[in-house]
């Protein structure tokens, strides 16, 4: 009985050690390049062929180094054109109903005349030009 075993036990080992030698190995990586052979490249051609004395070439218009320029010039003209005037300055900073210079009191008055003339420079050069700097070396880097 115990050989029967045995037998029974070899035949079975040597059936699928022969079923693991007929079974393909794994290719991790295949000689083959399954995937398709690139297209060729078309030839690029202009629709309409460039003159050599062209100064532009596929491009018209201002670069964008000139548009950074004239934005920088039309902030820093909005800048000064959002300027108050002195006269809303003045009605801001003066008691109700008068200017500065109906004032009695000189200490209220140049006090007044003082907060007037802060209010008129917010948006002078002292701000606007050194923005409009900034932004002029932003656009050269």
């Amino acid at each position: 009985m115990l050989r029967l075993v045995c037998i029974a036990l070899l035949l079975c080992l040597s059936l699928s050690s022969a079923a693991q030698q007929q079974k393909a190995p794994t290719v991790l990586f295949p000689s083959r390049n399954y995937a398709p052979p690139p297209a060729a490249p078309g030839p690029f051609a202009e629709r309409k062929p460039l003159r050599t004395n062209d100064t532009a070439t596929r491009f018209n218009g201002p670069s964008a180094a000139d548009r950074c320029i004239a934005q920088c010039n039309s902030s820093a003209r909005q800048c000064r054109a959002d300027r108050p005037s002195e006269s809303s300055c003045s009605s801001r900073a003066a008691p109700r109903g008068k200017r500065c210079d109906d004032v009695q009191n000189p200490a209220q008055r140049a006090n007044c005349m003082a907060q007037v003339f802060d209010c008129t420079q917010q948006s002078d050069d002292n701000r606007c030009e050194p923005r409009k700097l900034a932004c002029l070396r932003a656009c050269t880097n």
